[in-house]
């Protein structure tokens, strides 16, 4: 049990139950909706309760399916999982029970559930405080790379060659075979990086004349975005390689806001009008924003034409004690004095949210992401998606308002925290009325936002 006195009285294992029925309601349904391929008649365990089980997998951090039968296998979880999954089971299936469903399951339709999840959370209004000026939700787009092989993996891996130099002295050429995806995730300025879509960069073949890349990942995303959230008010953030004038066009025709990285280099144009508007103005258009021991420069300049477009930059010089840094975008939000800063620090910046409390998380912190849970190409990207969604739903445990303040006080870590919630689901289990009775506690999700 969580200690005494100002903290709630249940169990982290209700908690999670809680936090499940709140977030993450609709859940099981979504999972019975996806398609099952497995022999019929041979089927013993349920879509959602194998799925569940790679969920809790993610979601408690083993780090590998092999654990799943070495810490899944007591009877108090099975009472859990059957609490959870709404099923009556005697046994927790083994991890090949789960791969075996995962080798035939499409991956474009375990795709779908991430969003589902999110706009969940949109229609409680549980993101409104993440909102850009009280106005545009975040949504960041990024690939980040899942596995490498130093010998083709399948038909299709991208490949990277690079010559290098051999023990004798030589020069030689290496090829490395390796998966990418593109992801789009809805972060927020406290921390939040929930995972929407996801596209898997890979080669129709293994000698294609052009390889998939993340831009053409994007002009595919772009569409199944608008389509799931056609009147949400979206900006869209991106690093320089979005920064050109295609994406600007496609957001426009969305009507979507967006606030880019700028690099000279993509649009060297607009960097030369820039430049020159900027001294015209004379610095009529410049802010200086100063907080405690940081210091912020700003200088913008709006409406620079660029194919039959306008677009606005901002750029921002930062200096804290000895260190500097220097930040562009281009945006087609007007730019003015009073939102400056906060285009810059709660706009712009905030596109590394996707880099540190999602890539960077997901793959140093517990849950693995490079790891190949399988060598199977459909297989792999069906333990990403899985990923995802534990994910998502440890974020919503970890910045709830009851949780986020007391997780270092009195478990240590997020890690000591996870191996507390797994002790509790080995160990205790728990009752169809205690379950009923815990989801009818009057519990309210409230994301912490400092």
């Amino acid at each position: 049990m969580l200690p005494h006195g100002r903290l709630p009285m249940r169990s982290l294992k209700e908690r999670f139950f809680q936090t499940v029925h709140r977030a993450a309601r609709g859940l099981n349904a979504l999972f019975q909706k996806l398609p099952d391929r497995r022999q019929a008649g041979k089927v013993k365990y349920p879509v959602p309760d194998l799925l569940w089980m790679g969920v809790l997998m993610f979601v408690l951090k083993l780090g590998s399916r092999r654990r799943i039968n070495y810490k899944f296998n007591t009877a108090e979880f099975r009472e859990n999982l059957n609490r959870i999954t709404d099923t009556v089971q005697e046994r927790v299936a083994n991890s090949g029970t789960l791969n075996d469903l995962l080798l035939q399951m499409p991956p474009e339709s375990l795709a779908t559930v991430p969003s589902q999840l999110v706009r969940h959370l949109l229609r409680q209004r549980k993101l409104e405080k993440g909102r850009l000026l009280g106005r545009w939700y975040l949504f960041v787009f990024d690939a980040t790379g899942t596995y490498s092989f130093p010998e083709r993996h399948c038909d299709h891996c991208l490949t990277q060659t690079d010559t290098i130099q051999t023990p004798d002295g030589k020069t030689a050429e290496k090829t490395t075979y390796y998966h990418l995806v593109l992801e789009v995730k809805l972060v927020t300025p406290s921390g939040l990086a929930l995972s929407v879509l996801s596209d898997f960069i890979e080669n129709p073949g293994p000698n294609p004349d052009v390889q998939d890349c993340e831009l053409t990942a994007f002009y595919r995303l772009a569409p199944k975005l608008k389509a799931l959230f056609q009147n949400l008010p979206i900006c869209v953030l991106g690093d320089s390689l979005y920064g050109c004038g295609p994406v600007a066009e496609l957001c426009q025709k969305y009507n979507w806001k967006y606030i880019l990285t700028f690099k000279e280099s993509r649009l060297p144009c607009v960097a030369r009008e820039y430049q020159t508007l900027r001294k015209l103005l004379n610095n009529k258009n410049h802010l200086l924003h100063k907080e405690d021991k940081l210091q912020q420069e700003f200088w913008w300049v709006n409406d620079i034409d660029h194919d039959s477009r306008k677009l606005n930059i901002l750029e921002c010089q930062e200096t804290r004690g000895k260190e500097s840094h220097h930040f562009a975008w281009i945006t087609n939000i007007w730019i003015a004095k009073p939102n400056a800063a906060t285009l810059a620090n709660e706009g712009g910046r905030q596109r590394w949210k996707i880099d540190n409390q999602g890539f960077n998380t997901q793959k140093n912190g517990g849950y693995a992401l490079e790891h190949a849970y399988s060598r199977d190409p459909q297989a792999m990207k069906n333990y990403y998606l899985l990923l995802q969604l534990a994910h998502f739903l440890n974020q919503i445990m970890e910045y709830a308002h009851w949780l986020k303040p007391i997780i270092r006080k009195f478990y240590g870590s997020l890690r000591g925290f996870t191996e507390q919630l797994l002790e509790e689901l080995r160990r205790s289990a728990t009752t169809p009325n205690q379950y009923q009775a815990v989801l009818h506690d009057g519990f309210q999700i409230r994301l912490d936002t400092s």
